[in-house]
């Protein structure tokens, strides 16, 4: 068995070119603030503002990843019994890419969407402040992200984009021959097959570069052990049930005693059980456990008032109450081990959550990337892989401190949602929902 588990999540996006000619596009676009790739320095006048906006885009992508969670869990209520994961942040960072080489209605629709400030400068400082914290290589936890463009040979992106993407995003851009498709396709994947540490192989087919111009992806790796690994010889068969506690099946249920921390949150209608992963404090999954009769689609939606922050704020509170007892309570844990494999289009999410225009030929404006294109796919394909070792992959907000006198039991045989954030940022890597006893 594996030493640790794993996550990994990987999104395309594939733009076409526009059957059109200049004299069809609309007006001259307002492209993202035509910024030279040099960007000017910020004096101490100024920095408080900048600290400002900041804060305020960290909010904002918090508010994207929780959206995003909410239409996706809406999706599959057409399926209540399929498991799946994604990765918001992967999602956002790639779509920011997007929104720096869109302008006019097109920009517009990418800064409501992702709650961007006009403030370019801050925006790219506070992604570069978020990519620094991501970039984490331990003998317990690894995180790593892969930004790549994919463009045709024969047709070049805008230079002042490429040095932008280049150089502040850290984004590889490589030139290839989309006519060439089937040595293309192959070498896009043996790219993305070691990013993603081998887990995703075959993320693209050759239908997909059908009319593409421009290839862009975005991948997230992480891999952790558990700060309290579960030992195997303690896993048991144990059913699964669904939200109506029928039975669906067995699972191999995890069990360990250990000092986690959780906490009972009314205006989440749910329990939170924090699984640390190693020794830096850094990264944990929060499991969210639904009350009874609380269906789990509800309680992603309730996550979009009460936010990531607050629960971690929580759980700290509990940490300190439990680092100030003198024999810390214990928590018992039955998690199931389970492995989940996702692949989705995103346009009809991001359709509903408001970008419209960059879908479209005719409305499509990435005049300040290249001329005359337009976003023709956009999926994500995720892994999850969780067992004894650990994870790899890849309002007023109210909160109970339970009572641990005695052992609890947070017994996970329904249908529960997880996270993986980065706790002194807030930033949601990873959500999901686990729904069968069936994994991918």
């Amino acid at each position: 068995m594996k030493k640790y588990t794993a996550v990994l999540a990987v999104v395309c996006i594939f733009l076409q070119v526009c059957l059109l000619t200049l004299a069809q596009k609309s007006a001259p676009p307002v492209l993202s603030s035509n910024v030279k790739p040099n960007i000017p320095l910020r004096t101490n006048n100024d920095q408080s503002a900048l600290v400002e906006s900041q804060i305020k885009i960290a909010e904002g992508t918090e508010s994207f990843a929780l959206e995003l969670w909410k239409h996706m869990s809406d999706a599959h209520l057409e399926d209540p019994k399929k498991s799946y994961m994604i990765s918001p942040f992967a999602v956002w960072s790639l779509l920011l890419l997007l929104a720096e080489g869109a302008g006019g209605n097109t920009l517009t629709e990418f800064r409501n969407t992702l709650h961007l400030s006009n403030d370019q400068q801050a925006l790219r400082m506070a992604y570069k402040q978020i990519a620094q914290k991501l970039k984490v290589n331990t003998n317990t936890i690894e995180v790593a992200s892969f930004q790549a463009l994919f463009t045709d040979i024969n047709k070049p992106v805008n230079r002042d984009y490429e040095s932008l993407v280049t150089r502040v995003y850290e984004s590889a851009l490589i030139p290839v021959h989309f006519s060439e498709v089937n040595s293309t396709f192959a070498q896009i994947n043996a790219d993305i097959n070691r990013a993603t540490r081998g887990l995703l192989p075959h993320s693209v087919t050759p239908q997909d570069f059908k009319d593409a111009a421009l290839l862009m992806i975005s991948a997230l790796y992480f891999k952790g052990k558990w700060k309290y690994p579960f030992k195997s010889d303690q896993t048991i068969t144990a059913p699964f049930h669904d939200e109506q506690e029928h039975v669906l099946g067995n699972v191999q249920m995890m069990t360990q005693i250990g000092p986690f921390n959780y906490i009972s949150m009314k205006s989440l209608e749910s329990y939170i059980l924090e699984l640390p992963y190693g020794k830096e404090d850094r990264l944990s999954m929060l499991i969210v456990l639904p009350r009874k009769s609380v269906s789990l689609n509800k309680v992603v939606g309730n996550l979009r008032t009460v936010g990531v922050k607050p629960l971690i704020q929580e759980l700290e509170k509990m940490a300190a109450i439990n680092e100030n007892d003198d024999i810390q309570d214990q928590v018992e844990v039955f998690l199931p081990r389970f492995s989940t494999t996702s692949h989705f289009t995103l346009r009809p999410i991001l359709t509903k959550m408001g970008i419209v225009d960059a879908f479209e030929p005719d409305l499509a404006n990435f005049d300040n990337m290249a001329k005359n294109i337009y976003v023709g796919k956009i999926f994500q394909s995720t892994r999850i892989i969780v067992n004894e070792e650990g994870t790899e992959a890849a309002a007023v907000t109210t909160a109970v401190l339970v009572n641990k006198a005695s052992p609890t039991k947070f017994y996970l045989d329904r249908p529960f949602a997880y996270m993986i954030v980065e706790k002194k940022s807030g930033l949601l890597l990873f959500a999901g929902e686990v729904r069968s006893h069936e994994f991918s």
